[in-house]
């Protein structure tokens, strides 16, 4: 069952081939690079599939907070794996 705020095994795979391109060497992606990712596929109407559902309502102001929580120690960066089973 599809749920509304869970990755699809389909979407976890296109956004690893997406998010590799920019990745760092130890899988981790940089916040700001991050936030500018998410933030232009839920503006993308034509990415409208790439993420679920529940974040497709979300704006710039809430996936700033939502980094800043997969990032606690601050370091400016956040492991892609981490993103993966948010």
């Amino acid at each position: 069952m599809k749920q509304p705020n869970r990755f699809t095994i389909s979407q976890l795979r296109g956004l690893i081939g997406q998010i590799s391109a920019f990745t760092q060497p130890a899988d981790i992606i940089e916040n700001q690079t991050l936030l500018q990712f998410l933030n232009q596929r839920t503006m993308n109407t034509l990415s409208k599939d790439e993420l679920p559902d529940d974040w497709r309502t979300k704006n710039f102001v809430e996936y700033h907070k939502m980094i800043k929580n997969l990032d606690p120690q601050h370091k400016g960066y956040v492991p892609f794996k981490v993103l993966a089973s948010y």
